[in-house]
């Protein structure tokens, strides 16, 4: 499988990764320690915090729910700001599946075809969208490095980086290549997301006879679910942007002269912000 963008190799974070270096159809790539994708930052340790403030971090989006946000804190990194600004609400999740019991329910049953019908919803319900908008408000008035991520850092944050990669001009290829790259990360956290998932089916006293790894990697075809949803909307990624999310071409055009460089010059600045040991 190939890696489009670097993955960090934190102790304590999760499938965390620059997206520093990632080719675009305008000749340049994206800058080193903008844009950085992660797992949940609950179990975050001092050290990996403060190389994440060397690096740049000034915000941390969190795109979980309220729920998840409360059992699992972000752990701050210094001098930066928290954004909560959830893809999905409880009452979203629950009317995807007509209420809890039946989403636990849905869950056991079938869960790919559950995680298919989520990957839609996080592009068409009326949260999610107000989440994209807030998600590219960010982007475009916030100064400094952008960090952004969900639980596992594979799906909502796969969604926003699918978004945010098209609004800088990455090809479609690049674009599902940094989707799947998420699943060379995943076995070594898949046993305690295995656990995780297994007692609160206990909870609910369901079976998961289904393949648990629906929940545990990145599938096309959670992507195709979500990418033919865009298409019945909009036509296309790039039209999403534009007519469901009101995107425009100045604000494209933005965002792409505040991530992008020159690939010349994105080598020096790689060079510099390779991250550096922090005393704890």
């Amino acid at each position: 499988m190939d890696e489009v963008s670097v993955y960090l190799p934190f102790d304590s974070i999760h499938n965390c990764r620059d997206l520093a270096g990632i080719k675009t159809c305008h000749h340049k790539v994206i800058k080193p320690g903008m844009l950085i994708r992660s797992g949940h930052l609950g179990h975050a340790n001092r050290q990996d915090l403060l190389t994440l403030h060397g690096m740049g971090i000034k915000n941390v989006v969190d795109l979980r729910t309220t729920w998840e946000t409360t059992f699992f804190p972000d752990h701050p990194i210094p001098e930066s700001t928290y954004i909560h600004d959830p893809v999905y609400r409880e009452t979203d999740l629950s009317q995807d599946a007509g209420g809890q019991a039946e989403l636990v329910e849905e869950a056991a049953k079938d869960s790919r075809q559950l995680m298919c019908s989520m990957y839609a919803s996080s592009m068409s319900d009326k949260d999610a969208i107000a989440a994209w908008k807030e998600f590219f408000n960010i982007l475009k008035n916030n100064e400094g490095g952008i960090l952004f991520h969900c639980t596992q850092g594979k799906d909502r944050t796969g969604m926003a980086a699918m978004l945010l990669e098209t609004a800088l001009g990455v090809s479609p290829e690049d674009r599902l290549k940094d989707y799947l790259q998420t699943n060379l990360y995943m076995v070594k956290e898949a046993n305690k997301d295995e656990k995780l998932v297994q007692k609160v089916a206990e909870n609910f006293e369901v079976t998961l006879d289904d393949d648990i790894d629906s929940y545990l990697y990145a599938h096309k075809s959670y992507y195709d679910a979500a990418q033919n949803k865009v298409i019945e909307m909009a036509g296309s990624w790039e039209g999403y942007l534009i007519q469901i999310l009101g995107l425009t071409e100045e604000d494209l055009k933005t965002l792409q002269k505040k991530f992008l460089v020159d690939e010349k010059e994105a080598a020096k600045e790689m060079k510099a912000s390779q991250p550096a040991s922090q005393p704890v």
